[in-house]
């Protein structure tokens, strides 16, 4: 559950943080606060759970931003523990968060329900066409059930005819062996007749069904590696989020910088300014003293 691995990895940034580690536990409350908005979306039973859970995340939130403002300054009049509460971040800086989580997590929903939609229209489509294929197996099956009818009544028919069966012994008696062999012939080529329709359409019903599996695996390949991209894209975001924080410390570091370089050209020209007056006065004494 999320609400529980937040509240897991809150805990170890507050250790951190008493630790005075602020970097890691910088890192933690960050994290720490994506998972607390992932239960507020989906995990909060009530609207009293989301509230509460929503000041927890501005408070964090309050603590994570004083923390980054204490280490990215190089030389700071107070300590961490000596920071206003609330100095830095609050609402402004939770609602940010909220909305960017919902954005990213609203395009995911929607790229899952279209790939969803195009499995469940492709499993359709092969639904239809085992449907087929079962209808035509359906229809071989009856049309091989009419010819046994077929034969077995006219096995019926010689055995039931006196004249037949006469005439059948008569053949018997003349053509024994001829007749025998013709029948067994017969007999076997109607085997390997059937035996290869039978074949020919397991084959076919095979093949489809194994083609129609290749796609629904191709599919599931294409999201896995759809899945890849989104992660992808979420580690170049996290990347160039980190960049920008560090070229916003690069130029908070540039102004601190260009203060101090001001403060020391003020005190050398207030220098200045007293060196010379000191001089004018030593000129003026010696004026007087001509």
């Amino acid at each position: 559950m999320a609400l529980q691995k937040a509240i897991d990895i809150v805990t170890n940034a507050v250790e951190e943080d008493k630790k005075r580690n602020y970097k890691k536990a910088l890192e933690q409350y960050e994290k720490s606060v994506e998972y607390f908005f992932h239960a507020i979306k989906f995990e909060a039973p009530s609207e009293k759970s989301k509230n509460s859970i929503r000041e927890k995340c501005k408070q964090y939130l309050d603590r994570a931003e004083r923390i980054r403002h204490y280490l990215s300054e190089k030389r700071y009049p107070k300590s961490l523990e000596d920071t206003d509460a609330g100095a830095y971040g609050g609402t402004d800086d939770f609602l940010y968060y909220e909305k960017s989580f919902e954005n990213r997590v609203e395009g995911e929903k929607e790229q899952s329900e279209k790939l969803i939609l195009e499995i469940e229209s492709k499993l359709r489509d092969k639904e239809q066409e085992n449907a087929l294929l079962k209808t035509e197996r359906d229809n071989f099956e009856k049309v091989n059930n009419k010819l046994n009818r077929e034969i077995k009544e006219l096995k019926d028919l010689l055995h039931s005819d006196p004249e037949i069966d006469n005439i059948q012994k008569k053949l018997e008696s003349s053509f024994n062996l001829t007749l025998s062999y013709e029948l067994d012939e017969l007999k076997t080529e109607q085997r390997k007749e059937r035996k290869h329709l039978v074949e020919q359409l397991g084959k076919g019903f095979d093949k489809k069904i194994k083609e129609k599996d290749k796609t629904l695996k191709q599919l599931e390949q294409k999201f896995q590696a759809e899945e890849k991209k989104r992660i992808l894209l979420e580690e170049k975001f996290y990347s160039k989020r980190k960049k920008c924080k560090e070229l916003n410390k690069r130029v908070e570091e540039i102004a601190k910088e260009k203060s101090e370089m001001k403060k020391d050209f003020e005190k050398e020209r207030k220098t200045l300014e007293q060196e010379i007056q000191e001089k004018d006065r030593l000129i003026d004494k010696l004026r007087e003293s001509r």
